[in-house]
């Protein structure tokens, strides 16, 4: 696939799009499936959706903006949290120049910087320390690269670590004092639950916020996301969304807030889904493997007994344990697998004990 094309592909995406369905504990989800009932309360067929997009648009923001903290902030309406890291990195990124990124990372940020040209310098996020983002590693990294953007996940993707408030203070201090810009995926927020923390852009005039409806709300259908900050940033994404599309649709957003409405509810089930596994994970010996427990969200990162590779466990889970789990290799690590689900479709207690089992199967 790579040989064919002018850049470098965001490898994950392709084979969560071609897992083979079926697999009796689909571990390799981070997402919930959609709520029953939905939370709509949007007439379709109504005039209003087929009229100009700028009364569904201040809907929307007039809902998002209190839910995530960031009254004051500009917003731009965009399809899904893919497309937003998309539009706020093509926004800052200089071609040639230096970018902070994470180690382990879900590589859709990395991809993004090198297909804009940039180039890409990895800032570890260290295992034995519950894979915390350093801000004295993240000062230094900006201080020796130039670099003049720093890319993040917070919850982060794959290890469920949530940066505290004191160190999201001190990495804003850091890009601050460089002179440089931090951008934020934040779509697994709301597994933290309602009111935990406002969006990173609430707190600096140089941050963009990404978020979207699917991981925690199960809305994916809706491919509703946006991008929050500082309305001179938000304007740069906006030209950037102009080479890509018109507008965000009006039924999308009328139904994003009408779910809005539903926050509480939605953000609770994102909790008990979270709350769920973390109790499988901590009632499970892992043996000679080794797991730093998320703090939210649905997934974690665990690291695998030695001499064994993410690939051909990962394969032998699911064709022997019927277990469908993430090589950790696509976040940048061979010896991890990212393991995860819903309790809703899945018995996570057995999806785990059936892991270790395999981790830790004699070899013959």
């Amino acid at each position: 696939m790579a040989a064919s094309l002018p850049f470098r592909p965001f490898e994950y995406m392709h084979w969560a799009k071609h897992v083979a369905p079926g697999a009796p504990f689909p571990m390799h989800v981070s997402g919930l499936p959609a709520p029953a009932p939905l939370p709509f309360a949007v007439d379709l067929s109504s005039r209003r959706v087929f009229e100009p997009p700028a009364a569904a648009r201040e809907a929307f923001s007039e809902r998002l903006l209190p839910y995530i903290g960031a009254l004051g902030s500009a917003l731009l309406p965009v399809s899904g949290a893919s497309e937003g890291v998309f539009v706020a990195l093509a926004a800052l990124v200089e071609r040639g120049s230096a970018v902070l990124v994470e180690q382990p990372a879900y590589r859709a940020m990395e991809r993004v910087v090198q297909f804009l040209g940039g180039v890409p310098v990895r800032v570890p996020r260290v295992e034995d320390d519950g894979w915390r983002l350093d801000p004295a590693h993240v000062t230094a990294a900006l201080r020796e690269s130039g670099a003049g953007v720093l890319a993040i996940t917070d919850p982060h993707n794959p290890t469920g670590a949530s940066i505290s408030l004191p160190e999201r203070a001190a990495l804003i201090a850091a890009v601050e004092r460089a002179g440089a810009f931090l951008v934020v995926d934040e779509i697994f927020a709301p597994f933290r639950g309602a009111g935990a923390a406002p969006a990173w852009a609430a707190q600096s005039k140089r941050v963009l916020s990404i978020g979207s409806l699917t991981k925690g709300w199960g809305l994916s259908a809706l491919r509703c996301g946006w991008v929050a900050g500082a309305p001179d940033l938000v304007h740069r994404g906006a030209a950037v969304f102009d080479l890509l599309g018109v507008n965000a649709p009006p039924a999308t957003l009328y139904l994003a807030a009408s779910a809005l409405g539903h926050a509480a509810e939605l953000d609770a089930r994102a909790c008990a889904a979270a709350a769920a596994l973390r109790a499988a994970l901590a009632a499970t010996d892992w043996g000679a493997a080794a797991l730093s427990p998320p703090d939210t969200g649905i997934t974690a990162f665990l690291q695998l007994p030695a001499g064994l590779s993410s690939g051909a466990v990962a394969t032998s889970l699911r064709e022997q344990d019927g277990v469908q789990v993430v090589p950790g290799h696509f976040f940048g690590s061979d010896r991890h697998l990212r393991i995860g689900g819903v309790a809703e479709g899945c018995d996570l207690t057995e999806g785990c004990r059936r892991i270790a089992a395999r981790l830790n199967a004699p070899v013959r």
